[in-house]
């Protein structure tokens, strides 16, 4: 008796396979929404196990690669549109963007061309507030301040009362040289005390006596009922501010006996090795110790003077320009 071949097991069908795979009634008779739907059944036709048991029919296989082709159509409709609405985004982008490129162009032109004039305006105040101090100086080049007089000494009593002064401190002047254009006491700062006299200014009409008579001055103590006079050059304000900005560097110049005298416009003056050497506020300092020959004065923090330029911005980006093209 022949051997019995032996029985091929088969095996049971894959509901998650097969149920692409059912009979052309049952797929007539399924709901479609065009490649939409979760399912290919409603909910009460769902294939039996009797359908998934039959195979694929070739038309089962053309309907299938027919909805993969509606839906691959579908998904490439959608990413045209998606990619359509994005290339419009970008070009507004790229638009909104030119346009703040432009306007920060602008901004950073009407910047530069800001400061390049404040900064001409700059030197010009500079150049016109140095003028307007070595005139004022020069309308002062007569005046001379005296300084403790008593305040019991009227107005009117100021002439007599200073002439007599003049005649102690310097004898040898014509009495005719001595003549005062005019004279008055000076304003009274606001820091002043009020115990302390204010200061008698008076100009002298002959240059040469108002000269004699500083020179004088130096080596001649006055007193005025018991109390000490000084008299000094009347100067401008501005310059009696620069003078005491700069007191450091004549005591050290003192120190080291080194005579020096002010001149103007504003300037220390120093005579060294047979020459005059000058120190202005744009001097540099290290260089005006090495001329004069004396140590550096350590930890002496010169005047800022006003910034005569200012910083301009640059352009830190580069136009790109984005063209739109066809898919």
């Amino acid at each position: 008796m022949p051997a019995s071949k032996p029985l091929k097991k088969t095996r049971p069908p894959d509901p998650s396979v097969a149920q692409h795979f059912v009979p052309a009634k049952k797929q007539a008779e399924a709901s479609q929404d065009g490649g939409h739907g979760e399912t290919l059944y409603p909910e009460d036709e769902l294939p039996t196990s009797a359908d998934l048991a039959v195979p694929a029919s070739r038309g089962d296989v053309e309907r299938l690669f027919t909805k993969m082709s509606q839906m691959q159509t579908f998904l490439a409709g959608e990413v045209a549109k998606l990619g359509t609405e994005l290339r419009g985004e970008i070009d507004s982008l790229g638009a909104r963007t030119a346009e703040l490129e432009d306007q920060a162009a602008e901004i950073t032109q009407a910047h530069n061309d800001l400061a390049e004039g404040t900064g001409d305006l700059a030197k010009r105040v500079s150049f016109l507030e140095s003028k307007m101090e070595d005139l004022s100086n020069r309308s002062r080049r007569n005046n001379i301040r005296l300084r403790g007089l008593p305040e019991t000494v009227s107005p009117k009593d100021l002439n007599g009362t200073v002439q007599g002064i003049l005649r102690r401190l310097a004898p040898d002047i014509p009495e005719a040289h001595l003549l005062m254009d005019r004279i008055h006491r000076a304003q009274r700062p606001p820091n002043l005390s009020s115990l302390i006299p204010r200061d008698v200014i008076f100009r002298m009409h002959y240059f040469t006596a108002k000269h004699q008579i500083l020179q004088a001055a130096r080596t001649f103590q006055l007193d005025f009922e018991d109390k000490p006079l000084q008299l000094f050059q009347d100067l401008d304000p501005a310059t009696l501010r620069r003078r005491r900005a700069w007191r450091p560097i004549t005591e050290h110049l003192s120190a080291h006996d080194i005579p020096y005298t002010w001149g103007f416009p504003f300037r220390l003056q120093v005579s060294a090795a047979g020459r005059q050497v000058a120190l202005t506020p744009s001097s540099d300092l290290a260089a005006f110790w090495a001329a004069v020959k004396c140590p550096p004065l350590e930890d002496f923090v010169a005047p800022v003077l006003p910034p005569s330029s200012f910083p301009r911005l640059q352009q830190r980006w580069t136009r790109v320009g984005i063209t739109s093209g066809d898919g």
